[in-house]
């Protein structure tokens, strides 16, 4: 029987809604051809930005730049159903972000024209409207209705290009999501969490290379993450799942699930070798995938069951 694919994470499907359209996908046509005649490009998620005047700082969950429209848009989400004082904060934070503070990643000219936009869902809605017009914000609100529909819809204040506008005026719905990125969930690296990815990158990584291949914490945190989401991290983001991904890979090691399969060969850059013999890599992966199995489960506190290599559920 084959098992039933994970719902994605509320962060995920947005990471991927936004790149799909900003890439023209087809699964998100005709928003996606009208979205990128826009030419936005995603600058990059959860980059940090240095406020001069008093050292204090911003991590948005996206940026977005047009370059045509000479704009940027600082993006937000979140699944809070009461408003946080953090994400009060937070809010308040990127509304005072400057032109000369936004230089430090969006090109010249986008500096012209900023939009902070805030990303919530229905169950949330209310209560944000409330905050956003008390306070007289000018925040964009959009709320996207998960988990059930793929749907988007704008509830609050305008762009402030007119282009911009008139594409995000009406409600947008979608049939599917095109997934080009994993879904990570940035704002908790647990082990529980991570050790699925993790686990699946490993084994590409033996079904892929050879006896004597070595790779670094580096290699293997851009084969996770896949190169283009990896380049679009700040590098304080990356390095902490690099130390989160590295962490459970020298556990796997300790708790001797990577017998005659995977040593540490140097501790800077962390790095590692395959010892796994060629001639007999057919014949022990199913063995290497149940064993890793067992090591995930024991990791999340699930009992063993089929799911991640077997019966249709992965590699």
């Amino acid at each position: 029987m084959k098992t039933m694919q994970k719902k994605r994470s509320f962060e995920n499907e947005l990471i991927n809604l936004f790149w799909g359209l900003t890439k023209g996908s087809r699964l998100l046509n005709p928003y996606s051809f009208e979205f990128k005649k826009l030419k936005f490009k995603i600058v990059g998620f959860e980059l940090l930005f240095h406020f001069s005047e008093d050292n204090r700082k911003a991590t948005p969950d996206m940026v977005l730049e047009s370059v045509r429209l000479r704009e940027s848009i600082i993006v937000e989400w979140t699944q809070e159903k009461r408003i946080s004082q953090k994400k009060i904060n937070q809010i308040k934070k990127y509304v005072k972000i400057d032109e000369d503070t936004l230089r430090a990643y969006v090109s010249e000219n986008c500096t012209e024209n900023k939009d902070v936009v805030l990303i919530a869902t229905p169950e949330g809605e209310s209560d944000f409207v409330r905050f956003i017009t008390s306070k007289n914000l000018p925040v964009i609100l959009l709320i996207y209705h998960y988990p059930y529909r793929y749907l988007l819809k704008k509830k609050l204040n305008k762009f402030s290009v007119n282009e911009t506008e008139n594409f995000f005026a009406r409600t947008l719905i979608f049939e599917r999501i095109p997934y080009s990125f994993p879904d990570i969930n940035l704002s908790n690296l647990s082990h529980s969490l991570l050790v699925d990815k993790v686990i699946s990158t490993l084994i590409k990584i033996l079904v892929k290379e050879n006896e004597g291949f070595e790779f670094n914490i580096e290699y293997f945190t851009r084969e996770m993450l896949t190169p283009s989401f990896y380049n679009l991290l700040h590098v304080n983001k990356r390095t902490e799942i690099a130390k989160a991904a590295k962490e459970i890979i020298n556990r796997l090691i300790k708790e001797k699930y990577c017998e005659g399969i995977l040593k540490r060969v140097k501790s800077d850059p962390p790095t590692w070798q395959i010892i796994l013999p060629k001639t007999k890599k057919e014949q022990k992966i199913k063995g290497i995938k149940r064993n890793f199995e067992k090591f995930i489960n024991k990791l999340t506190g699930k009992p063993y069951q089929q799911g991640l290599f077997e019966a249709g559920g992965g590699l």
